[in-house]
């Protein structure tokens, strides 16, 4: 899916994409580790790396996701206490800024364009976005949760908050990023019934 061009209604003028077909060269790599560093404390890192092209057309595909690192600390106290698999953990993120990004044609450099008889996709038809690749960011999550145990049912019992420091940022696969900011800081609570 890649854009195209824009489409003009009373509402305003928006960005429209399309699906189309090309070569394309998908390199990447996940990996993980986990340390124990005590019995409840553990130490779990993660990286997601990925290197994009269009190969048909020697450039840049567009939403291809920015190389990612985290780094999570987890204390799990499964029995003593009288929550059973009581659990605390905090997360850091850190997503990259995506630096193999197609060049940016703006839908008012389209508009001004069409107004003035010219077409900016003449001399140049190489892949375009409509807003440049958003900077890198941090985010920091925390959860805690627990389970109680009745007769024959097990409640499991989960409080997480997202992005925690209310960081203002845009992930580049989300075409909602070029209207507004992602989520903010977040609160979530789950209870799972178990029977």
């Amino acid at each position: 899916m890649k854009p195209t061009g824009i489409t003009q209604n009373l509402r305003g003028t928006y960005p429209y994409f399309r699906y189309t077909q090309t070569d394309a060269l998908f390199l990447g790599i996940d990996l993980s580790a986990e340390w124990q560093l005590t019995d409840q404390l553990k130490l779990r890192p993660q990286a997601s790396l990925i290197h994009a092209s269009d190969v048909t057309n020697n450039d840049f595909l567009v939403f291809i996701p920015a190389n990612k690192f985290e780094v999570a600390l987890r204390y799990d106290e499964p029995n003593q206490l009288p929550l059973k698999r009581f659990f605390a953990e905090a997360k850091v993120k850190y997503v990259a800024m995506q630096d193999r990004a197609p060049r940016v044609v703006t839908p008012r450099e389209i508009v001004e364009a069409g107004e003035n008889g010219t077409d900016p996709f003449e001399s140049d038809q190489s892949n375009f976005d409509f807003m440049a690749a958003p900077p890198a960011y941090t985010l920091v999550n925390v959860s805690t949760g627990f389970s109680v145990s009745a007769k024959h049912v097990r409640y499991d019992a989960r409080f997480t908050v997202e992005n925690l420091l209310n960081t203002s940022y845009r992930e580049y696969t989300n075409r909602f990023r070029y209207y507004a900011d992602d989520i903010g800081r977040n609160f979530m609570i789950s209870i799972k019934c178990i029977f």
